[in-house]
């Protein structure tokens, strides 16, 4: 974990045990602590340092792109907690302000056990936003599988099943998560000692509630969430994903819980996203042999490209994935989520483009440009417009030799030569190169 710093102090802490959600649980003795950075509305004593007047500071268990967790501990309740704090960086934002206060009111809104809990919140002060939440002990499903590989069937599934009950309750209410991924399911244990999965981090979750009463975070435009893990309409608009999102991303966590990786990851997030609309689609049995083929289809359905094609919801993903789990410890039992008695508005289908439509749009993009060119040829000496797109055209062809651009260059240069006056002798030489791109 990168050390906290502030101005020239720095400390770094380490451990391992478990945490919120992040790293590890370590305790540091009060000298230590003196040199953690601290919110600006924590009181240092010579034995102790208090937040909000209530919250004792015990110390730190990780950061992450939002805010620092705490390890605190309520002073008159002697209850263990963990406190998070919004980074200072970005209290000045109001779009990180409301996506910590939507992470707090969704939080304490979800009473399944398999939700992680949400006691207090507030703004101290004039800037400072914190949370107060359960401090787990544990790990998350991405240490576990780092730390001990692929899970055996049973024991994925059955995690894979405690997520849906805790999505089960979100989906109801209208919140839908949009970042589910191993680092945001925790494996911590239940009163009776059986494993127990928490799901955490709504950050970046669409609340329709909120969105009722005119609270609308997310630009249409903008991207939100874990890359290799969104579904495809939620790479095209994160603002009007529904609960499906959240089934894409449980159908590649059994993956990963089941092979040791996600089958989108890429080094770079246009190549992610290649991946997911167009390339290969994973097949579990090829990643892993043995498994039922039954396993298969639900892993399949949870990832069809089409949103309508897959699971209506958590409830009917449940149902298909209980014949292949048996309990893990009795306390870790779950019973069956309620299915829908009634069917799911019916939404507008969105279709991922095909080849050929993105074809058809390179084509189109050629005859508008060209177009375009031959107005503004009638203005200028030269007219050579359409010419010298042609010999850049040309020029493309020969230095991509692979990936998209070149395979939709002949859609351009056929556009472009539908349009360009065919009376220029020097037009067609200079398409050539690019119309010959196969």
């Amino acid at each position: 974990m990168p050390a906290l710093r502030a101005g020239q102090a720095s400390v770094e802490v380490r451990g391992e045990g478990g945490g919120i959600p992040i790293a590890g649980r370590a305790d540091v003795s009060p000298a230590t602590l003196a040199c953690v950075p601290l919110p600006s509305g924590a009181e240092r004593s010579a034995t102790e340092t208090c937040f909000a007047g209530r919250y004792r500071i015990d110390s730190v268990l990780g950061s992450g792109g939002m805010g620092v967790v705490y390890a605190a501990t309520h002073l008159e309740l002697g209850v263990p907690l963990a406190l998070k704090i919004l980074h200072p960086s970005l209290t000045g934002s109001p779009e990180a302000r409301a996506r910590f206060c939507i992470e707090a009111r969704a939080g304490a809104a979800l009473s399944s056990p398999h939700t992680l809990r949400i006691f207090d919140a507030g703004l101290l002060g004039s800037e400072e936003c914190f949370i107060v939440m359960e401090r787990l002990e544990g790990r998350n499903l991405l240490e576990l599988l780092r730390a001990e590989g692929p899970l055996p069937v049973d024991v994925a599934v059955n995690y894979v099943l405690q997520a849906c009950a805790g999505l089960g309750e979100a989906h109801a209410l209208g919140i839908v998560h949009r970042d589910i991924k191993p680092e945001n399911l925790f494996l911590a244990q239940n009163g009776g000692g059986a494993p127990l999965i928490k799901l955490m981090d709504f950050g970046v979750a669409r609340w329709r509630r909120m969105e009722a009463r005119g609270t609308r975070i997310t630009n249409p435009k903008s991207n939100v969430g874990s890359p290799c893990y969104q579904a495809p309409e939620q790479m095209q608009s994160a603002a009007s994903v529904d609960e499906r999102c959240d089934i894409w991303a449980l159908g590649l966590v059994l993956f990963e819980l089941l092979t040791g990786y996600c089958p989108f990851e890429s080094e770079s997030i246009p190549e992610t996203c290649w991946k997911v609309l167009q390339g290969p689609r994973p097949v579990l049995s090829a990643a892993r042999a043995g498994l039922d083929p039954g396993l298969e289809r639900v892993f399949q359905r949870c990832v069809a490209l089409d949103p309508m094609q897959r699971f209506r919801s958590v409830a009917h993903l449940s149902a298909a994935l209980r014949p292949f789990t048996r309990p893990v410890g009795k306390a870790s039992e779950i019973g069956p989520l309620a299915l829908p008695l009634e069917p799911m508005p019916p939404q507008r289908r969105k279709r991922v483009p095909s080849e050929r439509m993105l074809w058809a749009a390179m084509f189109l993009l050629g005859a508008g440009v060209t177009s375009a060119l031959r107005a503004v040829d009638a203005r200028v000496a030269d007219g050579g417009g359409a010419l010298r797109l042609a010999s850049s055209l040309a020029s493309s062809a020969r230095v991509h030799t692979d990936g998209l651009f070149r395979k939709y260059l002949p859609g351009v240069a056929n556009g472009l030569s539908l349009v360009a006056p065919a009376s220029d002798p020097a037009l067609a030489p200079a398409l050539d190169p690019a119309l010959a791109v196969r």
